[in-house]
């Protein structure tokens, strides 16, 4: 589970209201309505999400476009959503396991028969230590 926009509302950083979120894109500036549940609302419709929202939004003006996640471009008080989604994160510190997404590095390349030997990798890992006349390494 990731963080949301009631996430935020709960941890008093964004207040929902009418018309209290904007996206400008194209010299179009919208205002958006938050709802208490962290939904937004513009034209009668319900959006569960930024990404969905921002999505819909800049297709109208733009058909075929690939768009951000609403987090960057969908600000409060003139801050884009992305700066209180961080803020959340800062004063709470690391989120939970269960609610943190896993990002996998794929530049790293390993050959497929080539097994992997943890312990070995582990022993490769070492501290230098001097003692003013003689240095040595400590395998940790």
């Amino acid at each position: 589970m990731r963080t949301t926009l009631k996430d935020l509302i709960d941890a008093g950083l964004i207040q929902p209201g009418r018309r209290v979120l904007t996206i400008k894109y194209k010299s179009n500036t919208t205002h958006i309505d938050l709802r208490n549940d962290g939904k937004l609302m513009w034209n009668d419709e319900c959006f569960n999400t930024p990404s969905h929202f921002s999505l819909r939004y800049k297709r109208m003006f733009t058909p075929g476009l690939r768009s951000d996640n609403g987090l960057s471009s969908i600000t409060y008080e003139g801050l884009p959503l992305n700066t209180y989604f961080n803020r959340l994160n800062d004063n709470h510190g690391t989120p939970p396991a269960s609610q943190r997404r896993i990002t996998v590095n794929r530049n790293v390349h390993r050959t497929r028969h080539e097994p992997i030997d943890t312990f070995d990798q582990m022993r490769m890992v070492g501290v230098v230590v001097s003692d003013g006349n003689q240095e040595r390494v400590i395998r940790t």
